[in-house]
């Protein structure tokens, strides 16, 4: 008798134990899980997300194959293509989106375009260094497969062919190469 009390004792203690460890069990708090889904109907331009990010006061900026939107915790606003406006988008199917450090966008679309866009002002300014990289007939650009590199500033790519390697200043617009002949690849 004495065994069984003590290994029905143990095994209430194990059981008690448990219970206190799961998360939301036993520390009085109540859990508060918020979870919300948005699409067409609540004004998202449109159900394929292609990036999320969140300015520095806090609004969710949405990229999506037709616009960009901003969520402020009601509503979309949403900005698309307009085809005399230069300092809008370049192109409504943004497929990448990068945030910067200076509370800016990097909007990337179809055939190495991309625009900076200015969460403030609302404005886009084209990334002009992407028209000299893709005439460059040495790197192998491929949307796709992510054959290149962007990090909101410099651009790196490889070259065709497995000759190595490309990266672009994006202050300067300066190419430069590494490869084995150049002997800065090994």
């Amino acid at each position: 008798m004495q065994i069984l009390c003590s290994t029905s004792l143990l095994m209430c203690r194990m059981i008690l134990l448990l219970l206190l460890c799961l998360p939301g069990t036993g520390n009085g708090q109540a859990r508060f899980v918020n979870q919300q889904m948005y699409g067409v109907e609540e004004g998202l331009p449109q159900n394929y997300v292609s990036g999320i990010s969140q300015d520095i006061n806090g609004f969710i900026w949405v990229s999506t194959l037709d616009g960009l939107s901003r969520y402020d915790d009601r509503n979309f606003k949403t900005f698309r293509h307009q085809l005399r406006d230069s300092s809008g988008l370049s192109a409504n199917a943004i497929y990448y989106l990068l945030t910067r450090h200076d509370n800016q966008l990097v909007l990337m679309y179809d055939g190495m375009r991309a625009d900076r866009f200015d969460m403030e002002s609302f404005r886009a300014t084209r990334l002009p260094l992407l028209h000299a990289l893709r005439n460059d007939s040495g790197a192998a650009w491929n949307v796709n497969q992510i054959r290149y590199a962007f990090n909101g500033f410099d651009w790196c790519f490889l070259q065709k062919q497995q000759k190595g390697a490309g990266w672009v200043n994006g202050k300067s617009g300066k190419i430069s190469y590494a490869s084995r002949s150049n002997g800065l690849l090994p």
